[in-house]
């Protein structure tokens, strides 16, 4: 693994979004770290990611979440898309923090697999790890 990152893409949206995609993500590189600032409209929300516009029941995820006076924990297969976060109080402060790290992106002889955190201050931490059951490169991120 590098020990530096190179930036490779950056958006900052105007206003809010139902979704966003990263889209021509070069395969130079053998994995991919995405970084947002994230905000919502009230807590209790869920978040997803998707790639190459896949909907095809080829994601699976196991996470683990914990808001300081309690934990959670749920595992699923064949489904459309994969959390980012779930439930976590996303606020309108922009304060939620993701770090989405997806191995081996740009190779095309396995499945990829992608470790989430997303956390915010005062409601909580999720971690995610998922996979896309695809041996197709990563080119695109929703």
């Amino acid at each position: 693994m590098a020990t530096t990152y190179e930036k490779i893409a950056t958006n900052t949206l105007s206003s809010a979004a139902a979704d966003f995609t990263f889209s021509s993500i070069s395969g130079a590189y053998t994995d991919l770290v995405l970084v947002a600032n994230l905000g919502g409209s009230s807590g209790g929300q869920r978040a997803y990611w998707r790639v190459n516009g896949s909907s095809a029941g080829d994601y699976s995820k196991i996470y683990l979440l914990g808001d300081g006076s309690g934990t959670g924990t749920s595992e699923a297969v064949g489904e459309t898309q994969s959390y980012i976060f779930d439930g976590i109080a996303i606020t309108t402060d922009l304060s939620g923090t993701l770090i989405q790290h997806y191995q081996n992106y740009s190779n095309t002889n396995m499945f990829k697999q992608v470790l989430s955190r997303c956390n915010h201050p005062t409601s909580g931490t999720m971690m995610v790890a998922g996979q896309w059951r695809q041996n197709t490169a990563i080119t695109s991120i929703t």
